[in-house]
């Protein structure tokens, strides 16, 4: 079933049948057209393909940029869509029924540990066609903490190369400057010497003269990375933003830098980290201290 076709069965459904409140409908078609715009943009087009890791991939996109109670409403917005398409249609299976999101719990952003990141760069070495491409992407995407938005958005005139920084533009518009790390200069520097020549594309990062990478390259290309990895985790893109916040933290870094490394407006949005940090330290203490 087309997803889009599903959404004005549900429009429907919650307009006429259920007869809600006209701010409420339009509460729910706003979230679920986010949320369909990020099934587009990762390839998928088919509710029989929605999978409970891909929901729980756009949460944690999601939580970059919403508040806790608005992630809340969100997850409920699309367990209430994909309830109403199972209910209504046998053969589709409803994917949330694996997602469980109390009110009073805490949405903890999902990090990639160390073995998963070394593991991602060593099997991206042993790749033949985009070595340097997916290199250089992830490395980006990890040490300068972009959006997978930001980074496909990346042109040559956003790159700094003697003051070592990158000129992102962000949610909003808004404009902040990254530092780019030693190892992601030396990867940027061999990608550029097989860098696609192209006369149309200005984009920074290109799969060939006529194509700039795109969010479901991006999200394929890490899926596809992991499979050959032997990874079990489910690890979206978004998630090398949270570890590289999370890094910066455990490294010392005070959080109004690391707000404003990230692009944050809100320090409460940072402030996840934090308890993300606290979480970690927990674990080792209970790993550790056997008393």
């Amino acid at each position: 079933m087309n997803i889009k076709d599903a959404l004005e069965m549900y429009s429907f459904d919650i307009t006429i049948n259920q007869q809600l409140a006209n701010t409420t409908v339009k509460s729910y078609q706003n979230q679920l057209k986010r949320y369909a715009e990020f099934l587009d943009e990762v390839g998928i087009t088919f509710m029989e393909d929605v999978t409970s890791e891909l929901i729980v991939n756009y949460v944690d996109e999601i939580s970059d940029s919403l508040a806790k109670s608005s992630i809340i409403h969100s997850v409920s917005v699309i367990r209430n869509f994909h309830n109403f398409i199972s209910m209504t249609h046998d053969h589709i299976l409803n994917p949330t029924l694996k997602i469980k999101v109390k009110k009073n719990q805490l949405v903890l952003p999902k990090l990639i540990n160390q073995h998963d990141l070394d593991l991602i760069f060593k099997t991206i070495n042993n790749h033949e066609k985009y070595r340097e491409l997916f290199d250089v992407i992830f490395e980006f995407l990890y040490s300068c903490g972009l959006r997978v938005s930001e980074l496909c958005n990346l042109t040559y005139n956003d790159l700094n190369l003697e003051n070592k920084v990158v000129r992102v533009l962000g949610k909003g518009s808004k404009v902040r400057y990254v530092p780019i790390s030693d190892i992601a200069l030396d990867k940027f520097k061999k990608y550029a010497n097989v860098r696609p020549n192209s006369s149309t594309r200005h984009e920074l990062f290109l799969i060939n003269e006529e194509r700039g990478i795109s969010r479901q390259f991006v999200y394929t290309s890490l899926q596809t990375i992991c499979m050959q990895a032997n990874i079990r985790n489910h690890y979206s893109p978004h998630a090398f933003r949270h570890t590289y916040a999370t890094h910066l933290l455990e490294g010392g870094a005070d959080l109004r830098y690391v707000q404003e490394l990230l692009g944050h407006s809100d320090i409460q949005t940072t402030q996840i980290y934090a308890h993300v940090q606290t979480k970690h330290l927990k674990k080792a203490y209970d790993d550790y201290f056997k008393r």
